[in-house]
């Protein structure tokens, strides 16, 4: 893989976690001020517990990707399916 596309791919995945995120904040403030609760298993779980879920895995996803993004950018390794023979 040339550096250029690993730049584009480690760009798109750190766009999307961004996404996920943000979604999460909104979501997490959309269901506090709204009071959602979401029926599980026959208990009331306020909404704003799923959007600090999926804030929580949005940090842990940028960390992540932040990692792979250093060891791709790192990397003079091709890709090449010969390797996987």
């Amino acid at each position: 893989m040339k550096m250029h596309s690993k730049k584009i791919f480690a760009n798109l995945l750190t766009f999307y976690t961004v996404l996920i995120l943000i979604s999460g904040l909104i979501f997490t403030v959309y269901c506090f001020l709204t009071g959602i609760e979401f029926l599980v298993l026959g208990t009331l779980i306020p909404g704003f517990v799923f959007g600090l879920i999926i804030t929580g895995l949005g940090l842990r996803y940028i960390r992540s990707v932040r990692k792979l993004k250093q060891a791709l950018l790192q990397s003079t390794e091709n890709f090449s399916w010969s390797k996987y023979h």
